[in-house]
């Protein structure tokens, strides 16, 4: 049986999964950018699926995710990747993969 090295896969899987989520990103990131206040502030990883938004002023961000929900939008509060509890509740994590670069502007 041949086996395929991690490399020469990961050389023809990447260049397409960069081509598929690179748009999605630059969507994201340009939204975030003109409909986002002042006070919100979040990453621009250079690698992964998600981007990381965290509010300057005090913002309950589980609450908001409710009434996010009810208008068929989703994000996962931050809060829930802190150890200690109720803390990161003014953050969130936001995910590009899923939707078009439309939706992904409609929903920010």
């Amino acid at each position: 049986m041949r086996r395929i090295s991690a490399k020469r896969g990961g050389d023809r899987h990447v260049p397409r999964v960069v081509a598929l989520y690179q748009p999605r990103f630059n969507a994201m990131l340009e939204a975030l950018g003109h409909h986002f206040p002042e006070w919100m502030r979040w990453s621009n990883p250079e690698g992964g699926m998600i981007v990381w938004a965290e509010s300057s002023i005090e913002l309950d961000l589980l609450e908001l995710y409710q009434e996010s929900v009810r208008h068929n939008v989703a994000y996962v509060p931050g809060t829930f990747f802190f150890a200690q509890s109720g803390a990161g509740r003014n953050t969130m994590r936001l995910n590009f993969t899923m939707n078009s670069e439309k939706r992904i502007g409609d929903a920010i």
